[in-house]
């Protein structure tokens, strides 16, 4: 493997990496706000207990989900009725006032429905498609704050749609100019079909840059499906890749020139020079005439 290709697929790795690790924070942070007694006690109390409004406008306002970095949360009880459906103010900006996450839309198994002990907070967490789009989600059991845990009273989920927003971000931290292009809108585009063609051919792995120096490859959803190709740039490269390239040519026929002009100096100055000089002390030896004498050089 070349330098060009280990550079490459580290680049790759940045990026897949940067994904993972905002999947991670929403992980923990699911975890944190699931595995916690006020959002137990919240799941069980009526819509017209005061306790329920304070929770939802001290809690898990909009705010909050700001400070996560968040678009949302929902919270299903073990009957499978929503509690809470809260999301960012950006969201009714894109979607208008009146939208909601259904959490059913998902496609993944999320909610509790057996009265059983349970022995870890967290369910599941991925890429996978919602009403609103492909999304990264994590799910957490709601059980008190210290184990060991009883039956769940149910599921809370905290999402982020994966947009540009997402994507950009990823792109300005790691200084990676990153595309995102959606399964769905890369199939209308002869070009990219071929491309993502060429990746599952490829068992799922890169393309080496093409001339415009991009990399291609897919973003699996949590079924293994893909559910992005994404397409980033690299480096411009360093050196040629080709031996025989124009320009290492005519390096190489410059070189062989300033060369040829050397010996050729060298040949007419010193070594013509020195030859004369061996000549004419070999003459004074074989004649024994002292008297003789070099000639200037300044001719």
């Amino acid at each position: 493997m070349d330098l060009e290709t280990q550079t490459d697929k580290k680049d790759i790795e940045r990026v897949r990496l940067a994904i993972l690790s905002i999947e991670t924070s929403m992980i923990n942070n699911c975890i944190d706000h699931a595995a916690w007694d006020t959002t137990y006690e919240f799941v069980n109390l009526p819509v017209d207990d005061p306790d329920y409004e304070n929770f939802l406008t001290t809690t898990m306002d909009p705010s909050t989900y700001e400070a996560l970095d968040l678009d949302g949360g929902v919270i299903i009880d073990r009957h499978g009725r929503i509690k809470m459906n809260i999301h960012r103010a950006v969201i009714n900006e894109l979607y208008g006032a009146d939208v909601k996450f259904l959490p059913r839309r998902l496609k993944v198994e999320l909610l509790v429905s057996k009265n059983e002990p349970i022995d870890d907070v967290f369910i599941s967490s991925g890429l996978t498609n919602s009403n609103l789009g492909p999304v990264m989600y994590a799910a957490s059991h709601i059980v008190p704050s210290i184990p060991p845990y009883p039956s769940s009273r149910g599921t809370l989920i905290f999402w982020h749609l994966l947009d540009d927003r997402l994507f950009n971000y990823i792109s300005k931290n790691l200084q990676i100019k990153i595309d995102s292009f959606s399964i769905t809108d890369a199939i209308e585009d002869a070009k990219l079909v071929d491309i993502i063609k060429r990746l599952q051919s490829n068992r799922g792995l890169n393309l080496p840059r093409d001339k415009n120096g991009f990399l291609y490859w897919i973003l699996n959803d949590i079924h293994n499906q893909p559910m992005f190709l994404i397409r980033q740039s690299t480096n411009k490269r360093a050196f040629s890749t080709n031996l025989l390239s124009i320009s290492v040519m005519a390096d190489f026929v410059m070189s062989a020139l300033i060369l040829f002009i050397v010996v050729i100096f060298f040949s007419r100055t010193v070594l013509s020079r020195l030859l004369y000089a061996k000549d004419m002390m070999s003459q004074i030896i074989m004649t024994g005439d002292y008297s003789r004498r070099l000639q200037s050089f300044n001719r």
